[in-house]
């Protein structure tokens, strides 16, 4: 299998199915999504079981709640995918937008591909502002190259959120990379740094793909 999709699903009822659906028109093939249900404390359970039950690509897990770190880690566990992308349960991919993505990871074999994206604020369910956040140069950078441009990856916000990149599965197990768990700041940005201290081929994808959406209320599926 060429893609595994990992959500840590919790008390997320509401936003679960679009995320779902969001990747399963993304333009991926050859992929499954595996959901880590974190001891949900709503209607999450049913809703994932059902997603598991109508599309073959959706596996569901369930687990005691262990936080985000933990639920990212089991789902590590359980993924069979060459390449690794993580969502979290109340965002969205773009229609199509892996497409491009993918034949560049079938062609280039990069470590990690880093795309763009953009947080999108949301106002009685709908989108006031959009800030758009992507480096503005595109292609493959080999380690003693991309460690010249970490200042500007960071500016642009492409190195802190764990969910706009795909990763080589084989270089996270190899090197025993997890989240940790006893952190709730920055964890998916130590958990990228990580990979790409092992990384050593870099491909910057200069398209925006992923909606990450903060509600009016401040509220996510995991408190941040």
């Amino acid at each position: 299998m060429k893609y595994s999709v990992i959500i840590p699903a919790y008390n997320c009822e509401k936003t679960i199915e679009a995320t779902v659906k969001s990747v399963l028109v993304s333009g991926l093939s050859d992929f499954e999504i595996v959901i880590v249900n974190d001891g949900s404390k709503d209607n999450t359970k049913a809703v994932c079981d059902k997603l598991a039950e109508a599309y073959k690509e959706v596996n569901c897990i369930h687990k005691e709640n262990g936080g985000v770190s933990s639920a990212r880690n089991q789902g590590i566990d359980e993924a069979s995918g060459e390449y690794l992308l993580f969502m979290d349960a109340d965002d969205t991919i773009d229609p199509n937008s892996l497409l491009t993505p993918c034949d560049i990871i079938s062609e280039r074999k990069p470590d990690i591909l880093i795309f763009g994206l953009s947080f999108d604020y949301l106002s009685d369910n709908k989108v006031y502002r959009r800030d758009e956040m992507v480096y503005p140069e595109e292609g493959m950078f080999m380690a003693a190259q991309w460690s010249n441009i970490f200042t500007d990856l960071f500016e642009y916000n492409a190195l802190s959120p764990v969910w706009n990149k795909f990763y080589k599965t084989e270089i996270i197990r190899k090197n025993n990379i997890q989240f940790d768990k006893s952190i709730f700041l920055m964890e998916d940005f130590l958990f990228v740094l990580n990979c790409m201290n092992k990384c050593e081929r870099l491909y910057l994808c200069n398209k925006v793909i992923y909606r990450y959406y903060q509600p009016e209320d401040d509220t996510r599926a995991y408190s941040r």
